[in-house]
């Protein structure tokens, strides 16, 4: 990525590209900001009261899946970020697996009624195979279709539920 090519790919010139951004860094720092607003906004539609405690993680699941469906280019950008990446693009994909982190755990705790440590084995486990669906189904909706997804999805809350419910099972 090169302010050139940027500048030629939208029809504008460099120099605006330098009066907007400023430099290359600054230009990509604009471009994580929006698309980590779009996947915040996504997250929060998820982490909301859901009606009927039974099957609330189910329809989380579908959650998800309309947010990552919603905004997959940003969403293919936070979950395979380039080796090469920007610090700033790095530090922002921490922010949005805190978060994330934070959404799931509460989303467990109203199924198991107690609070649920975010940092905890469980957490972090729960949302590395939720970013490998993510990153699987975005790459390829034929092979990974929704209805594969979701099934996967609820294994995983399944577990996790259960690995909070019983903690001396898991390394908490």
């Amino acid at each position: 990525m090169t302010i050139e090519r940027v500048a030629a790919r939208a029809d504008v010139s460099r120099t605006l590209i330098y009066q907007q951004f400023g430099d290359l860094a600054g230009l990509i720092t604009a471009l994580l900001d929006r698309e980590s607003m779009i996947a915040m906004a996504g997250m929060k539609s998820v982490d909301r009261p859901q009606s009927g405690q039974q099957n609330h993680l189910a329809q989380v699941g579908q959650d998800i899946l309309s947010y990552l469906h919603a905004a997959p280019v940003g969403w293919r950008l936070m979950l395979s970020p380039h080796a090469g990446a920007f610090p700033e693009l790095r530090d922002r994909i921490e922010f949005g697996r805190s978060n994330a982190r934070s959404v799931a755990a509460r989303q467990i705790a109203r199924t198991v009624g107690h609070r649920v440590d975010p940092d905890s084995f469980t957490m972090r486990t729960l949302l590395a195979a939720m970013e490998e669906l993510g990153r699987l189904h975005l790459n390829d909706r034929q092979r990974y279709p929704d209805t594969l997804v979701l099934q996967h999805f609820r294994l995983l809350a399944i577990w996790a539920t259960d690995q909070v419910r019983h903690p001396q099972t898991s390394p908490e």
